[in-house]
């Protein structure tokens, strides 16, 4: 009998033991890292979010961000960024930067503390294919020594970018060993470089090398033409538009001979297809040229360019579409003299929207809405 109570103490403790350890395990805190959204995907990196939820049993995260790889279920053994310490739950940002263009990538959030890795859920980011391209200086502009120019680019990368000077295939000078990709550099020719005409500037991720730029080859020489710039085209309409332009510099000369613009329905216009002329001038500054005789709903390329005795500078190109042409709008004015037979109306011709005029007049009816089905004046 007292084995047999022995033996039900010993079952029930054992139960209650049991009981106690699965209460303990359901009630342990558990780490917790959620992905969000994924946004601003460019040529090379994106930006992604997440939140800690949780950090468990611990205290903080030693260590938080994203890792990713081009196969799935990165680590932290691949790819990753680092962002510290974090003692406070909650939402972050991060920039993944470096990636190759027009790849598949697949990235996860992390979470490290002293007792374990915690990685959230899986997503995939596509690279955008490449689209890199030094605008100025341009093919066959001349630089002069001592002077400053804008180097120009598009580049749909999110990293800084390293510009260099190359002399054909030798390193001349490092401009910028990283600067922020706004697309726009302002450059001091040194003194102290060789004067040449094979010189090129490239253009570089800092974040992967394999993503650069060369621009087309141009000459830095004692003497040089002006600078000039192009500005966006304003006021456009159906057939006219307004080009806009600085002279930055006059080069090695005190003054331009003739400015103005050019422009085309094919790109690089040059002053051999339409163009404005200015004159001469003496002044630094910005300048406007009124384009006409233009064809309604067409693309067209415009350069502002400026001249004097070292030779002609172009600044970027710029594009506009003019407007499609519309049919005239028009007012009606109230009847007035109304008689038995008779009554007086006319109208306002508010825009001929770039076009003459080629017959105007009142229609009228006896039912809503006459045209010139019905029946109506002649006026010119």
């Amino acid at each position: 009998m007292k084995t047999k109570k022995t033996i039900l103490a010993l079952t029930l403790f054992v139960a209650l033991l049991s009981i106690t350890i699965y209460a303990c395990k359901k009630f342990e805190k558990v780490a917790l890292v959620k992905t969000n959204e994924v946004s601003n995907i460019d040529a090379t990196g994106s930006e992604v979010g997440a939140t800690i939820m949780d950090f468990g049993d611990a205290e903080k995260a030693t260590a938080y961000g994203w890792c990713w790889n081009t196969s799935q279920n990165p680590t932290v053994a691949n790819n990753k960024t680092d962002l510290g310490e974090k003692d406070e739950l909650g939402d972050f940002i991060n920039s993944i930067k470096g990636l190759n263009p027009a790849t598949k990538y697949y990235a996860r959030p992390y979470m490290q503390t002293e007792e374990e890795i915690i990685y959230g859920e899986e997503i995939e980011i596509s690279t955008e294919q490449l689209s890199f391209t030094i605008t100025t200086p341009t093919e066959g502009s001349i630089l002069g020594f001592g002077f400053s120019y804008d180097i120009n680019w598009t580049a749909n990368i999110s990293d800084s970018v390293k510009i260099e000077l190359y002399q054909g295939s030798t390193l001349a000078e490092t401009l910028a060993e990283s600067t922020t990709n706004t697309g726009t550099y302002n450059w001091a020719v040194s003194t102290s470089i060789q004067a040449s005409t094979i010189y090129t500037i490239v253009i570089t991720s800092v974040n992967n090398a394999t993503v650069k730029a060369e621009s087309a080859t141009f000459t830095i020489a004692t003497d040089a033409p002006p600078t000039v710039s192009t500005q966006a085209t304003t006021s456009v309409e159906s057939f006219t538009a307004t080009a806009n332009g600085t002279i930055v510099n006059f080069g090695t000369e005190s003054s331009a001979t003739q400015h103005g613009h050019c422009w085309s329905e094919t790109e690089t216009p040059t002053t051999a297809e339409s163009k404005t002329e200015l004159g001469n001038t003496s002044t630094t500054g910005t300048f406007t040229s009124s384009l006409a005789n233009l064809d309604a709903n067409t693309t067209y390329y415009v350069r502002a360019y400026a001249i004097n005795n070292i030779g002609t500078s172009y600044g970027a190109q710029q594009t506009f579409t003019t407007l499609d042409a519309t049919e005239p709008t028009v007012t009606t004015n109230t009847v007035t003299d109304i008689a038995y037979t008779t009554a007086t109306c006319g109208g306002d011709i508010t825009n001929d929207n770039g076009y003459s005029i080629t017959a105007r007049g009142v229609c009228y009816s006896t039912s809503p809405t006459p045209d010139l089905t019905d029946d109506y004046t002649t006026n010119g």
